[in-house]
C-alpha cells in the first residue's frame, strides 16, 4: 500500500530542486558568479571569446627537469648550430626592435581586426 505524501515530503522535495540564484539584492556586492559572467559579457562585447586550454605547469620540478635534459641534448646533438640558425632565420620575435613585433603598445589597439595594408 503507498504511503500518503506528508507535509515534510513536499518540503523536502522543494528543496532539492535547483533554480537558478537570485541577482543580488540592491545593496549587497555581486556575487563571484555575477562577476565572472558580467567580465565575460564585457569581454564578448569586445570580440573575444573564451579558450581553456591544459598546459604544462612551468612551476613543477619534473617540467625543469625534463626541460633541462630535452635542453642538453639538443645542445649536444651534432647539428645544433645549424638547427639554431635556421630558428633564428625564421624567428620574426627574435628582433626586438623591428616594427613587426606583434605586440601592440595599446590594449585597446584592434590591430588584428584591421586588414594588412592598414597596419
Amino acid at each position: 500500500m503507498p504511503r500518503t505524501p506528508t507535509k515534510r515530503d513536499s518540503e523536502l522535495r522543494r528543496k532539492s530542486v535547483r533554480t537558478a540564484e537570485p541577482a543580488s539584492a540592491p545593496g549587497n556586492p555581486p556575487s563571484s558568479r555575477e562577476k565572472v559572467g558580467a567580465h565575460r559579457r564585457r569581454m564578448r562585447a569586445k570580440g573575444y571569446r573564451l579558450v581553456q586550454l591544459w598546459v604544462p605547469d612551468t612551476r613543477a620540478e619534473v617540467f625543469t627537469t625534463r626541460a633541462r635534459a630535452e635542453s642538453a641534448a639538443l645542445a649536444a646533438h651534432p647539428t645544433e648550430a645549424e638547427d639554431q640558425a635556421f630558428v633564428d632565420a625564421v624567428s620574426w620575435l627574435a628582433d626586438p626592435d623591428s616594427d613587426d613585433c606583434g605586440t601592440p603598445t595599446d590594449p585597446e589597439d584592434d590591430w588584428w581586426r584591421r586588414p594588412e595594408t592598414a597596419r
